[in-house]
């Protein structure tokens, strides 16, 4: 990836974490944001016909991840945008600032609210549960790729 695709990236990741971290009802753990970030990039993909994040998704032990995110988040925190804050529940994403409705294209707020609506009183250990039920993510292939293309057997949010 080029450097101004890895910055585009990078801007359009700021903004899911920073709208997560400031709309959710609770504390925004680290294990819950890589879920609302899977299903964020798979509902826009389903609903727009093309990735909002050049990130790819793995089948992880706890669900679909980001590899790398947790060097995006302290990409972040040392641009003093978040706070990462150890607690006994893992580790807490506080937000520093808040952007305008403006900074969201009218695709990325309606995919964000949808998410966010269906997802926000569910528990990291919930989430995690909830993910382990889509045919996307398989156990069988630990780090394997989840391909996007597969979003049409995305649970309907």
């Amino acid at each position: 990836m080029d450097e101004d695709k890895k910055l585009d990236n990078l801007i359009k990741l700021t903004k899911l974490v920073l709208y997560f971290s400031n709309n959710s009802s609770e504390k925004l753990y680290k294990t819950k944001l890589q879920k609302l970030l899977f299903y964020t990039q798979f509902l826009y993909y389903k609903l727009n016909g093309e990735k909002l994040l050049a990130d790819d998704f793995i089948n992880d032990y706890f669900g679909p991840t980001i590899e790398g995110l947790d060097e995006y988040l302290n990409t972040l925190e040392s641009a003093g945008l978040i706070k990462q804050s150890e607690t006994n529940y893992g580790i807490s994403i506080i937000p520093k600032i808040v952007l305008s409705k403006d900074d969201y294209s009218t695709e990325e707020k309606e995919v964000l609210k949808r998410v966010l609506k269906k997802f926000d009183k569910f528990t990291a250990t919930e989430m995690s549960s909830y993910s382990y039920d889509e045919k996307l993510w398989d156990q069988g292939s630990v780090h394997g790729k989840i391909e996007i293309e597969s979003t049409i057997e995305l649970h309907d949010l």
